[in-house]
């Protein structure tokens, strides 16, 4: 009892002393302790307050602490240290020469330098240190320190903070290091990063360098908190990375070799990638005295990889500048298509391919991308649509430009196009050229205009089926997007809108420049009505132009082909006059000057020649003037207006007609009407007024009348009214009117000099 009282005595003393120890003044120590620090750190050392220190065993704690450095490295210390706890070894605790068994820096500021003469501080300090005697060297402690990096007095933009080091000596020719520290940069705040975690052996070989043997980790981090540490700023790319690697001989020459682990790559507005992430094994080397990295993947153990990575660094200290390339060899395309997706690019919806890929893509800080891959046996597919085939494609990227082709890219039913295109990241400009021999209009619209996202191709935006051979550009920038080019169309079903039926084009030749469009030669038919015609239309001329001539036809086909535009059911409340009726949308935006020609025009009985008539539709009103019509010796002109806004059309018909030929004689009619509906409505409906003169017609039971002449005018129902007529026979002249009968006939009674007589007109 009375020895464990003892003790329990003597631990007590000891804690009394340890906790007293900090309070009495070392400062007979000063020297002794600044001495053995120079010796044993082989730097000139500057120290501030010391006190005793026993709880961490028999040593000093020292104040504000500064290490010199090297001359040869700078004039900058090595080392700023706050608190510096010196553990004095005991058997040189009671000599002149003071000798530290360990030495703990808490809370330092240590600048790792390479001097002008290429050397690092490092170097030459686990140089002397291996050269000691491994008895003498002390163990070096760094705790929740800060690691800055400097060239020369270039202090670098790059840091390692809460950094703890240890330098243990275990032979005279091997130091033991262990490190952890968190990677920054001063122009930032804290990131979240990982730790780098190390732990390895420094050997001094035969021929005085020194050789490096560790292992680090670098824990898992954010991938846009490591891009940001790089590059200074946020390249938009989401996810988790982790590495352990090895490093091993000298540090001009060292090996590297290890594994990256990634997670979750995304871009930052889309969510998370591959589940279980990528382990890839890489191998390469190092030059700390150049400052150069260089890795790539390992082919043999990263066999399930279709592609190597190679990545070199230089003046990573100082100016960090990068490049990374993917060298791809037969590789799979739907996996990177899939890569593309998920980092945001912007591939249409239902977009898949397969096929092969090789060739090698770089990045490079400064530089940009760069790179040319090849593309073969693809097949590129879009939603509802049918492949797209490509043999082979040569794809070169160049910073922010890339150009595809120009390559063969197979259709459906054997055809084929060339195809090359450009693309512009900088200026969101895109170029596309298209090339075929013979091509469905099909593939055109199921195809390209979803791959581009690119406005409608004019003329085949509305084109049913048809066969193009010529050439289509196509342009894109950020302000707008326009086809171009030259071709010919074949067999083509158009859909019109108000035509009954789609015009069927049996050919045509189509030059489309921006918003120029010219349409000629073209040969084709509207329902039963054959026609050639030409079209052109400028976006900054309006209204667009057509020449339109038909070789035969009768008013009712043409009518009937043109009925949906002109006989529209009324809605509900224009039923209920609730609301007026209105012309649908396409026909009030509607706007078109045309020429209109028509060899054989059949009214009737009658044949008429329609040379040149001028149609000018705005909207829902259309009008035909400079009409210019020939029936053997008869001759029409006039214009004609149709309002087509309610549900039937409604015409106004100003003009004249020249020697009809009228019993036996000629007629001569001059004046307006007014008319409502389609078909025998059309007359049924007429209205309207004006004047007439015949000569040398045959009215029974009277004969012939040289002239005669007057006033008409007639109601709905075919009931017309005569007034104001004079007439004349070798013999005799009259005046007088007429009227349409119960009976359907129109009498006409005259009153001359001598007699009256009654005469009867044609129902």
């Amino acid at each position: 009892m009375k020895l464990l009282r003892y003790i329990g005595l003597a631990l007590l003393v000891v804690l009394m002393a340890g906790l007293a120890a900090p309070y009495v003044d070392a400062t007979g120590y000063r020297e002794r302790i600044r001495a053995a620090l120079e010796q044993a750190l082989h730097r000139k050392v500057a120290v501030g307050k010391v006190r005793f220190n026993l709880l961490t065993g028999p040593g000093f704690a020292v104040d504000n602490v500064v290490i010199s450095e090297d001359p040869s490295i700078g004039i900058e210390p090595i080392a700023y240290v706050e608190t510096l706890d010196a553990r004095v070894r005991l058997t040189t605790l009671w000599t002149q020469s003071l000798s530290f068994s360990t030495l703990r820096m808490n809370n330092p500021t240590v600048n790792i330098a390479k001097g002008d003469n290429g050397v690092w501080n490092f170097q030459l300090f686990v140089h002397e240190a291996s050269q000691a005697n491994a008895d003498r060297f002390p163990l070096i402690q760094v705790r929740s320190g800060r690691i800055n990096f400097k060239i020369g007095d270039y202090k670098a933009i790059f840091y390692l903070s809460d950094a703890d080091l240890d330098i243990t000596p275990i032979a005279p020719d091997r130091l033991d290091m262990r490190f952890s520290g968190q990677p920054a940069r001063t122009d930032h705040a804290a990131e979240n990063f990982g730790r780098l975690l190390g732990r390895g052996v420094w050997r001094r070989s035969a021929a005085g360098a020194g050789e490096m043997d560790a292992n680090f980790e670098l824990e898992r981090s954010g991938i846009s908190e490591l891009a940001r540490l790089v590059q200074g700023h946020a390249v938009g790319v989401h996810g988790v990375a982790a590495s352990r690697f090895r490093v091993t001989g000298p540090i001009d020459r060292l090996k590297v070799t290890g594994q990256l682990h990634l997670e979750d790559v995304h871009r930052w507005d889309l969510a998370p990638g591959k589940s279980g992430g990528w382990d890839l094994q890489f191998e390469g080397s190092s030059d700390l005295v150049a400052q150069t990295v260089e890795l790539e993947t390992d082919r043999k153990q990263n066999a399930d990889a279709p592609f190597v990575v190679r990545f070199r660094l230089s003046e990573f200290l100082r100016d960090p500048k990068w490049s990374a390339t993917i060298e791809v060899k037969d590789a799979p395309v739907a996996p990177f298509i899939e890569v593309a997706r998920h980092m945001g690019a912007p591939l249409p919806e239902g977009f898949s391919a397969d096929g092969k890929v090789a060739g090698v893509v770089g990045y490079a800080r400064p530089g940009g991308v760069q790179g040319q891959f090849t593309l073969s046996e693809s097949s590129i597919r879009l939603q509802n649509a049918p492949p797209l085939n490509i043999k082979e494609a040569a794809v070169v990227v160049d910073g922010e430009q890339v150009r595809v082709g120009p390559s063969t890219v197979a259709l459906s039913g054997g055809q084929t196009a060339e195809v090359d295109a450009a693309y512009d990241g900088a200026a969101g400009a895109l170029a596309v050229n298209v090339a075929t021999r013979e091509m469905n209009v099909s593939e055109l619209r199921t195809g390209s205009g979803r791959l581009l996202g690119a406005d409608a191709i004019p003329v085949l935006e509305s084109c049913r089926q048809g066969v193009l051979r010529g050439t289509l550009a196509f342009r894109r920038d950020a302000n707008a997007s326009v086809w171009s080019g030259k071709f010919d169309l074949h067999n083509a079903r158009i859909d019109v809108d108000g035509l009954a039926e789609p015009l069927r084009i049996a050919s045509a030749h189509v030059e489309v420049d921006g918003p120029k469009l010219a349409v000629t030669q073209v040969k084709g038919r509207a329902s039963t009505v054959a026609f050639t015609a030409e079209y052109r239309k400028d976006r900054g001329a309006r209204p667009p132009r057509l020449t339109l001539d038909i070789p035969e036809a009768d008013l009712a086909s043409l009518e009937q082909a043109m009925l949906p535009m002109l006989r529209r059911e009324a809605g509900l409340l224009a039923r209920l006059r609730i609301r007026s009726q209105q012309a649908p949308e396409w026909l009030r935006a509607r706007s078109l000057d045309a020429t209109v020609s028509v060899g054989r025009l059949t009214i009737g009985e009658d044949v008429w020649t329609f040379s040149k008539a001028r149609l000018l539709e705005d909207g829902a009103t259309v009008r035909m003037t400079a009409i210019d019509a020939k029936s053997g010796d008869a001759a029409a002109s006039g214009d004609i207006t149709a309002d087509l806004n309610g549900p039937l059309p409604r015409y106004t018909v100003e003009g004249t007609v020249e020697d009809l030929p009228y019993k036996g004689g000629a007629l001569s009619v001059e004046g307006s009407a007014e008319t409502i509906g389609a078909g025998d409505d059309v007359v049924a409906n007429a209205h309207g007024s004006g004047t007439f003169s015949a000569t040398d017609v045959t009215l029974p039971p009277e004969g012939e009348f040289r002239s005669i002449s007057g006033a008409f005018e007639f109601t709905a129902g075919r009931k017309l009214k005569l007034t104001g007529v004079q007439a004349a026979q070798p013999t005799e002249t009259y005046t007088g009117a007429g009227a349409t009968q119960p009976d359907g006939r129109t009498v006409l009674e005259l009153t001359g000099a001598k007699r009256s007589v009654k005469v009867a007109l044609a129902k």
